[in-house]
């Protein structure tokens, strides 16, 4: 009356089939569902933690301009990651930028126009550096810092609204 077929991977359980149905033997359907859920919720937790790891250490920070229209920060720019000073600014507002690594890093200052991106600067594998952004549109201008080093590299700039 049942015919026989390989065990379940999943779960291994043995299957039977009758007239085209599939009963699970040892278990109800909503059971087995049940099962399967909480598995699946189990695997996709790992899988997204692994990729918040991935990019843990890459790091944004939000320009606050200071009284005097200043803004400064030293941190660390691990191996194989980034940092990246972002905020809005005004058409015609120029910035002018200055940087220190403790080792060479990719660096760029940049915006984006719908799935465009702009460099207004880009310099490879430099430790120090310095120039003004001339802010043609206003948009969300990046100074981004990227270390492809195996050590992280101390980072130390300043940006000052002109």
């Amino acid at each position: 009356m049942f015919e026989r077929v390989p065990r379940n991977i999943v779960n291994l359980a043995p299957v039977a089939r009758s007239s085209g149905s599939i009963r699970l033997h040892g278990a109800a359907p909503d059971a087995y569902i049940a099962r399967m859920n909480t598995r699946f919720a189990a695997v996709l937790c790992v899988a997204l933690a692994a990729l918040a790891l991935d990019v843990s250490g890459a790091e944004v920070v939000s320009l606050e301009w200071s009284a005097d229209n200043t803004f400064s920060r030293e941190m660390s720019v691990p191996a194989g990651k980034f940092v990246e000073a972002c905020g809005k600014l005004p058409a015609r507002a120029q910035v002018e930028w200055s940087f220190e690594a403790g080792g060479p890093l990719d660096f760029n200052v940049h915006f984006h126009e719908g799935k465009k991106v702009h460099y207004p600067a880009r310099q490879s594998q430099v430790a120090t550096s310095r120039g003004t952004l001339n802010a043609k549109v206003e948009q969300d201008y990046c100074w981004m810092w990227t270390n492809k080093g195996t050590a992280g590299a101390a980072l130390r700039f300043h940006l000052a609204r002109r």
